[in-house]
């Protein structure tokens, strides 16, 4: 195999340009994948004993990573076929390289990022009694009371911003300014009411259900867990918008109803235990055994939908006919339940 090669200025290239590509890709790998991937055991301890952060979470956040990077493959390949790899790979190159130093903003240029911070607090921070965060867009743009804007930016209400409040939480956090992110924060924390499956109701709502359902919490946790630099300089707590208490207090109407209903349900049950007919009650506790394996069974190998559809169907077994008649040997166990003769001697 020749691999020499005429160049553009007509001089014979001895070096095939296609083992420039190798040497490119292999020491991108070496990076991403031999020291991000493979020299994990290595940086654990160390990242550890400086952050305090458990094995569990640092491992987890390296397995997110490959999830992604496999995720994105699909879509990557799809705009690669349609422009081409050089266009993608470049735009895309510019792209990671931005976010990672506007990221780590904060401890590469402190007071760059405090001036930002500032900037930024002027022009898009608003304050309310109901609500507390940053605006989708300045101040001085009024868009209504609710916008769809895209999807990177999520729903925006009364001008706040779905995005730009969850990812200011972190912004907040890293530059100090605590009270920004305690009104964040709990904002976040009351709208991320856990479902059936364990996800978050409010990070779920917001984000890809098809290419990035876990997207929103992601970023949330990401946010929430950014440590400050401001040192002495940060700015303590802040106050709560009344969203926040209502929520809570909503939530423990909501639980203590849940459970109140359940224990009255019981006794009611209970009392009266001795009057229902059920019929055919082993077939009917077999059948809701079949459908609870079948919704575990749906919940992993199906979709999460079917498997609380099949929960739910159980839920109404075993399912009673009525009530039986009163008999002779019931009135005498329970006496009270008994009418009384109305007596019409003197």
């Amino acid at each position: 195999m020749d691999n020499t090669r005429i160049t553009e200025s007509g001089k014979e290239s001895k070096i095939f340009y296609g083992w420039w590509i190798v040497l490119a890709g292999t020491a991108v790998f070496i990076i991403s994948s031999g020291i991000g991937f493979y020299g994990h055991g290595v940086f654990l301890d160390p990242l550890i004993a400086k952050y305090g952060w458990s094995k569990g979470a640092i491992s987890f956040s390296v397995t997110l990573y490959f999830i992604i990077t496999g995720g994105m493959g699909a879509v990557i390949g799809k705009q690669i076929d349609r422009y081409g790899p050089r266009p993608v790979l470049v735009i895309g190159a510019i792209i990671v390289g931005l976010s990672f130093m506007l990221i780590w903003a904060p401890e590469l240029w402190p007071e760059t990022a405090r001036d930002w911070y500032a900037q930024y607090e002027d022009q898009f921070w608003q304050q309310g009694r109901w609500l507390a965060g940053f605006r989708e867009y300045s101040k001085d743009i009024d868009i209504g009371n609710f916008v769809l804007a895209d999807v990177d930016a999520g729903p925006v209400l009364l001008g706040y911003g779905a995005g730009a409040c969850a990812f200011g939480v972190g912004a907040a956090r890293a530059m100090g300014r605590f009270d920004h992110a305690y009104a964040l924060g709990a904002e976040a924390i009351v709208g991320s009411w856990p479902l059936p499956d364990g996800t978050l109701l409010g990070p779920r709502v917001l984000s890809n259900l098809s290419d990035a359902p876990y997207l929103g919490e992601a970023a949330v946790l990401f946010s929430l867990t950014r440590r400050s630099i401001a040192g002495p300089q940060a700015i303590g707590q802040g106050k709560l918008p009344w969203s926040v208490p209502v929520a809570i207090l909503l939530a423990l109407c909501v639980g203590t109803t849940a459970i109140l209903g359940a224990v009255c349900k019981t006794r009611r049950w209970h009392k009266h235990k001795a009057r229902l007919r059920v019929p055919a009650p082993k077939a009917q506790v077999s059948l809701w055994w079949t459908l609870m394996a079948a919704a575990l069974l749906a919940w992993v190998f199906v979709s999460t939908p079917v498997a609380l559809i099949t929960l739910l169907a159980a839920q109404f077994i075993p399912f009673r006919a009525g009530k039986q008649p009163h008999s002779a040997d019931a009135d005498a166990a329970n006496p009270a339940d008994t009418p009384r003769a109305f007596d019409t001697r003197g």
